[in-house]
């Protein structure tokens, strides 16, 4: 009885010769080769040009955008007062050139150019009409080079309505992913039509002010089906917290520990007492007034320059050593006048 193949868990080198200008890895373990993607510096397996990565961003970018689709209100209904008022539509009453009632949520602003003046979601669909019919039109190109006779599944690239606009982006996107000369370009505008019309939708995360304490991405809270999520979300290390007291003990955590993790970092005062909050202000007004009699070389806080504002900046480690000058000494004993034996 044969023993069953075992399968290799590749691990990938370059290839000691390049064939080509695309690059090559081969495995250290066995035989196999592959290829680099063609958007991004990881490995290839399989038969396709790019990575798995790559294929599942894309797919994530035109799901978001029917998601987002589906949930915009119709304007249509909410102004008849059919529907409840939601998502990002509708004019402002501040803006005097808008029409009432909501109905610039209604017509689509053909003088404003890009996607600001696209308020409906048949204006996002002229939107992917442009670029399907883009992808149409390169496709026939490749297709009468090499010499290929147009299939009975081909559209022409004239007869796109906007409802085959959607279906048609997700039936070339594997295409054009791996096909499409300008498709980083391609990639920048449908996140952009689905940051667009998660707008539309009110679909928008909720950022919070405060960066993440590990990476200084951004913090946000994303809407569920049933409202604003507890969760917050860092948009670039990919951390999670389950709601907002658990951040924010984290945030203040990291925020009292600066002194001991970049103790050479350069704040200003008032920084400097929301960092620390052990060190009173009276020490340090003090600390600051009796170093005005002291030699630049002997000062307990020595200026380290200026901010952009003009603010006088201090070194953080120098700020946090004033700390033991606020810790309380021993408690003085009451001094008896007779002889010793406590009352």
């Amino acid at each position: 009885m044969n023993a069953p193949e075992v399968q290799c868990r590749h691990s990938w080198v370059w290839a000691p010769d390049q064939p080509g200008p695309r690059i090559r890895f081969v495995c250290e373990w066995c035989p196999e080769e592959a290829p680099q993607c063609r958007h991004c510096t990881r490995v290839v397996s399989g038969n396709l040009a790019v990575c798995r990565a790559c294929v599942t961003y894309a797919h994530r970018v035109v799901d978001g955008i029917t998601e987002a689709l589906g949930q915009i209100p119709d304007p249509h209904a909410t102004i008849l007062g059919l529907a409840p008022t939601g998502g990002a539509i509708g004019s402002s009453a501040q803006d005097r050139e808008a029409l009432p009632f909501g109905l610039d949520a209604v017509f689509d602003d053909p003088d404003v150019t890009g996607l600001n003046g696209v308020r409906t979601p048949r204006g996002l669909l002229h939107v992917l009409v442009e670029i399907a019919e883009d992808w149409l039109e390169h496709r026939a190109g490749v297709r009468d080079r090499a010499g290929l006779v147009p299939g009975k599944e081909d559209v022409d690239v004239d007869d796109v309505a906007p409802g085959q606009a959607l279906g048609l982006v997700r039936a070339l996107l594997l295409w054009a992913l791996q096909t499409h000369p300008a498709w980083l370009e391609q990639l920048q505008a449908l996140e952009a039509v689905r940051a667009h019309a998660r707008h539309l939708a009110g679909l928008n995360p909720l950022v919070e002010p405060v960066p993440c304490v590990y990476c200084h991405g951004n913090i946000v809270r994303r809407w569920t089906v049933h409202g604003l999520d507890d969760e917050h979300v860092c948009t670039r290390c990919g951390r999670t917290w389950p709601n907002a007291a658990a951040y924010w003990f984290v945030a203040r955590q990291a925020l009292h520990s600066l002194a001991v993790t970049h103790p050479d970092s350069l704040v200003t005062i008032e920084e400097a007492r929301r960092v620390l909050p052990a060190v009173r202000a009276g020490t340090i007004r003090v600390v600051l007034h009796r170093d005005q009699r002291r030699d630049p070389e002997a000062r307990r806080l020595p200026e380290r320059g200026r901010d952009v504002r003009g603010n006088v900046l201090y070194r953080l480690g120098d700020i946090a050593a004033l700390a033991r000058d606020d810790t309380p000494g021993p408690e003085p004993v009451a001094a008896h006048q007779d002889d010793g034996v406590l009352p």
